[in-house]
């Protein structure tokens, strides 16, 4: 008898609770002065960075003791990558742990997650992590906030990551008569060749737009269209 969507939940609250109490880890994960109790059989589920890393043929410093530090990443970005690993997604609100470093701001959050995903080979939290940045930047646009986020993708991702990189040159697009008004989004367009290129060519990198078409309701015409919100020409 298959069981039923209440004995369902209360078993994957059970990872949840692994994930608050810590009970039963075999491994820590140090970032900074910051420590969290993990499982191996729950991360191995998302990435096998921690296995390689703990395995004690791999001859890494890690492999002695069953702990592992990360450098160049946040308290919080491994927060809500744990977080992801136990429950199937993570928040951007404040983490309820007291960590000494402060959070990154509003979109820099998710930009911080696919970093790190990205690093340990997590091609879901990428995913996840792209997408939650698509919804913020279109339910919550503050232009002031897009150039650090720029910054925060092109330092951290290569051409291969096209998922998030087009993601961002269609925002750019977008907003774009905004954008070009603000001093700092001039500062990225100089700095950084690969994006600026990229909206220039247009094509290479970035995916066409979805075409739409529409035809005169007395004849067979095709009527062509400039949105007002991409830019893009219709038809």
């Amino acid at each position: 008898m298959a069981a039923d969507e209440k004995s369902k939940l209360a078993f994957l609250d059970k990872f949840q609770e692994l994930f608050d109490s810590g009970a039963h880890s075999d491994i820590v994960i140090k970032v900074g002065d910051a420590e969290f109790n993990a499982h191996h059989a729950i991360l191995n589920l998302r990435t096998s960075f921690f296995s390689k890393a703990t395995d004690p043929k791999s001859g890494f410093e890690e492999s002695k003791d069953g702990k592992v530090t990360l450098k160049e990443h946040s308290a919080h970005s491994v927060w809500r990558f744990l977080k992801y690993c136990y429950t199937g997604d993570y928040s951007d609100e404040q983490n309820e742990l007291s960590l000494q470093e402060a959070d990154d701001a509003g979109p820099l959050k998710h930009c911080r997650v696919y970093a790190l995903a990205d690093m340990l080979d997590a091609p879901e939290l990428k995913t996840l992590a792209s997408n939650k940045l698509e919804t913020y930047l279109s339910s919550n646009w503050v232009p002031q906030e897009f150039p650090k986020v720029v910054i925060a993708v092109y330092s951290t991702t290569n051409k291969s990551d096209l998922n998030i990189r087009n993601m961002i040159l269609l925002v750019t697009k977008t907003h774009f008569k905004e954008l070009i008004e603000m001093d700092d989004f001039k500062e990225v367009l100089y700095d950084f060749a690969d994006y600026s290129g990229s909206l220039v060519v247009g094509g290479t990198t970035a995916p066409p737009p979805k075409a739409v078409t529409y035809k005169c309701i007395s004849c067979d015409c095709v009527i062509r269209l400039r949105c007002n919100t991409c830019g893009h020409i219709h038809y």
